[in-house]
């Protein structure tokens, strides 16, 4: 678990894509803090997407928008292997075994 606040910010979904609409965050435990961007005072938001197969497992994370912080990122992607998602809603496609998920994430330390 962090020792500073990790933040989730769900990013807005298209009502009209089914796809936006089906996916549930089922275990997704936040990044811990990385004592090197503690000791370095670093912060930011890291955005990461997520390919996520038809069971809800991650197959892949990548960073779409960096923090800044190298650490940081290398952290969120790390941690992002280990994340399961609920997608038993989701509409079924012989087209579309993958989705990817876009999670920002805000790393923050006290002042």
């Amino acid at each position: 678990s962090a020792r500073w606040p990790v933040e989730w910010q769900d990013l807005p979904v298209d009502p009209h894509d089914e796809d936006d609409r089906c996916v549930a965050k089922l275990d997704v435990r936040a990044p811990s803090y990385p004592p090197v961007a503690v000791r370095n005072r670093e912060h930011g938001t890291v955005l990461i997407g997520v390919t996520v197969n038809d069971e809800g497992q991650v197959v892949a994370g990548e960073v779409a928008s960096s923090s800044g912080s190298r650490a940081i990122d290398i952290a969120t992607v790390r941690q992002s292997r280990q994340w399961q998602f609920d997608v038993s809603t989701c509409l079924r496609s012989h087209s579309r075994h993958f989705r990817v998920i876009w999670i920002p994430v805000t790393f923050a330390l006290p002042m």
